[in-house]
């Protein structure tokens, strides 16, 4: 036993290890609610007592509706600290929601509020590893003979990065999990069959359990749903089984349960009461939902059940990312490849399980084991699925809602490890843990680390190296825009696209300012997207900037699905209040009120969108640079009307130079009624950004001339080069040589 006991401390350590590492890393209120979390312990460390219920501590992420347990436990931390710099979270808005972390405070040696608030993480650290040896305890009961699970769970739960991480700062997360840890290893202890007295001994600590649960987070309720299935199994098996019954133990237990739950409540100041509030509330939504209605009511919303179906890959990818680890306040995120390793441990497991359980020697054994884990993760998936399905808003499944529930997770994963063929088995539970204690290892330094590191400033006085296009745009009298760099020349509309800005503060900016970049048209036409930053990712919010400061940033910038492709796009940014709204005026190069737009991309058309037109034959060729796939115009026009031509090219190679497209309308006399020359695209896309396999829809307005006579005539299409004007040579699709350049798109009737 000695072996195990090691193994287990020796996780529960690096758990420590690791979450201290997670915490160093995580500045100051940069996760879920900790700025409520620490209000509330803060508060009773101060008091003494709850705040009185429905007494806002915070303006923002209040906590004080949670029960008390968890932050009555960590108070003690920061009692003893003097906290009367009464340090504040300053949000910075943006894409990655969050605080500026206050470097002023929050460095060695701590003092004030940032050492009340790291004591407090550290006690939650050091609740939080309990859940690691409960875990062992969980796993060893529900799986006897099956140590070397138990010993993989256990080091799968001490460093699963979402939890290390959420263990390394205040929230009652943490706690709540380690109460579900106890709770499954409680029910894995009863459903041992122990005798009589261990069995009434059992569930007075599944009593207290539960009412620790709820004292401790408004999820404890779903730790109640498994109680209650947990013990109708144990009721319905001792019936079949005719063995010793459960009905002068459920007396002591309720009795019991419904004694703690009282306390609970008094002690909570009602607090304990909202869980089954919103329980109750949350299953009379399901079954109104669920309903049928009368045959008068109004015509229904979306099907959120649909819904779910519609989005299901999208759901299960945000569900696991968010339970295998996002940090910060949910927009902190690992390397993609990291997540997608992780899908081989779990695609793994799956495919032992499956195989294991085709065995009926297997499926006994397993069956009952199975059955409780399942069981216990249903019970916490509900609340937060059918919270989600009420709102039809499935970013509220958020993966760390789950966490009570990563015992039960851990052990099946462990579990259909073990149950791949030898020696295949062990090398797969090595692997396992090596890979996601890398992960661990790695996120504080290589993904958190450099989350939250402002940009590096450079010379303020030499213009910085690296810039494109130089230009001086002066916002208000503070910020200036010193030029800008697109580190790909080229980009397709469905990829993230950078865009590096270089800044400099000429004074300091009286407040914080976010960073509008707007996408427009190269001839000015909004696209209808608008991306919003707060500098250095949030860490370098305008009202830290002092005079001299010069950066450079590269935003990420992408387009709205739905735009008229391909095209050129160019820049608009502008610094913006969040407040009220209120711009910083540019001055573009000493000239007031300027329109700020720079810059000139080409954004190639994405594979989707080109789809219809990839496997379309040619029609014509020019030379060797595009083809025609279609080409349309009415049939029949007037004269003095203007009619369209519409033409899909296919550019054959990278095209380096600059080609014109010209389209005549003409007799076979040669009388030319309409004449149409423009770049493609009507300049937005000229043929010198064109790739190789480049689809180009193109339209071409033609004036029919108001004399012209009635008859039969042709439209025909060319390119010439734009500077010499020599006309490309025009081709069947067999490869006929077409005279004087001219492809012959389509005819056109001019009626009288």
């Amino acid at each position: 036993m000695a072996r195990p006991a090691v193994v287990v401390a020796v996780c529960a350590l690096f758990h420590l290890l690791l979450g201290a590492a997670f915490s160093l890393n995580t500045p100051l209120w940069e996760s879920y609610d900790e700025n409520g979390h620490y209000a509330y312990a803060r508060y009773i460390a101060a008091h003494g007592a709850l705040p009185p219920p429905g007494q806002r501590l915070t303006p923002h992420f209040d906590e004080s509706h949670q029960p008390p347990l968890y932050y009555a436990l960590i108070a003690p931390a920061t009692a003893a600290v003097d906290t009367s710099d009464d340090a504040q979270p300053r949000f910075a808005p943006g894409p990655r929601w969050g605080v500026a972390p206050d470097r002023a405070i929050d460095r060695f040696p701590y003092r004030g509020t940032a050492l009340a608030l790291r004591l407090a993480r550290l006690l939650t650290l050091a609740l939080s590893s309990a859940g690691v040896a409960l875990t062992f305890v969980a796993a060893r009961s529900l799986l006897p003979g099956r140590e070397r699970v138990a010993l993989l769970a256990t080091a799968l739960y001490a460093l699963w990065p979402m939890f290390v991480f959420l263990s390394g700062v205040v929230s009652n997360d943490p706690a709540i999990s380690v109460f579900g840890s106890l709770t499954l290893a409680i029910a894995a202890g009863l459903w041992a069959r122990p005798d009589p007295a261990a069995r009434r001994w059992l569930y007075a600590a599944l009593a207290l359990c539960l009412a620790g649960a709820a004292l401790t987070k408004d999820s404890a309720v779903s730790l109640f749903l498994f109680a209650a299935l947990f013990t109708g199994l144990q009721l319905w098996r001792d019936h079949r089984r005719s063995v010793f019954s459960l009905k002068s133990v459920l007396v002591w237990f309720l009795a019991l349960l419904l004694l703690l739950s009282v306390l609970a409540v008094i002690v909570s100041d009602g607090r304990v009461l909202r869980q089954f509030d919103t329980a109750l509330d949350m299953t009379a939504g399901v079954l109104t939902a669920a309903a049928p209605g009368p045959a008068t009511a109004l015509p229904p919303g979306p099907d959120p059940a649909a819904s779910i179906f519609q989005q299901a890959p999208a759901i299960v990818s945000f569900v696991f990312r968010t339970f295998l680890g996002t940090f910060g306040w949910g927009t902190v995120s690992m390397p993609e490849a990291w997540y997608v390793i992780s899908l081989l441990p779990a695609g793994a497991a799956l495919a032992g399980s499956a195989v294991a359980l085709r065995r009926r020697v297997m499926r006994r054994a397993l069956s009952t084991p199975l059955l409780l884990l399942g069981l216990f993760a249903l019970c916490v998936a509900l609340a937060p699925f059918v919270r989600a399905l009420l709102s039809d808003n499935f970013t509220l499944l958020l993966g760390r809602f789950l966490m009570p529930a990563l015992s039960a997770i851990v052990i099946l994963l462990a579990l259909g490890l073990d149950l791949l063929p030898r020696p295949l088995n062990r090398l797969a539970a090595l692997l396992s843990v090596a890979w996601i204690g890398c992960m661990a290892l790695m996120t504080p330094w290589v993904v958190l680390l450099p989350t939250y590191r402002p940009p590096a400033l450079l010379d303020p006085v030499a213009l910085p190296d690296g810039i494109q296009v130089p230009q001086r745009i002066t916002f208000g009298d503070s910020i200036q825009l010193l030029g800008h760099s697109f580190p790909r020349g080229h980009a397709r509309a469905d990829e993230v696209i950078p865009v590096t800005l270089y800044w400099r503060a000429l004074r300091p900016v009286a407040g914080d300012y976010l960073l509008v970049i707007d996408v427009f048209d190269v001839d000015g036409r909004s696209l209808q997207t608008q991306h919003h930053y707060t500098p250095g990712n949030g860490t370098f919010p305008t009202g830290d900037w002092k005079a001299g400061d010069t950066f450079a940033e590269t935003y990420p910038v992408w387009m709205r699905p739905g735009a008229d492709l391909p095209t050129r796009i160019s820049l608009r940014v502008s610094w913006r209040r969040p407040d009220d709204g209120s711009e910083l005026q540019p001055v573009c190069e000493a000239r007031p009120e300027c329109e700020p737009l720079f810059g000139a991309l080409p954004i190639h058309m994405d594979q989707a969108t080109a789809r219809p037109w990839q496997g379309k034959p040619a029609q014509f060729r020019l030379g060797n640079i595009a083809e025609i796939l279609e080409s349309n115009v009415p049939g029949a026009a007037r004269a003095g009307d203007t009619i369209t031509l519409t033409l899909a090219w296919r550019a054959l190679i990278d095209v380096r130079n600059s080609y014109t497209a010209f389209v005549h309308v003409i007799s076979d006399q040669g009388e030319l009624i309409a004449q149409h020359d423009s770049v493609p695209r009507g300049g937005r896309f000229p043929t010198e950004h064109w790739l190789a396999g480049d689809i180009v829809p193109d339209q071409f307005p033609l004036p029919i001339r108001a004399d012209a006579p009635p008859g039969l005539y042709r439209v025909k299409v060319g390119l010439y080069e734009t500077q010499s004007r020599e006309r490309l040579p025009a081709y069947t699709a067999g490869g006929a040589l077409l005279p004087d350049g001219l492809v012959i798109a389509r005819e056109l009737v001019i009626e009288p």
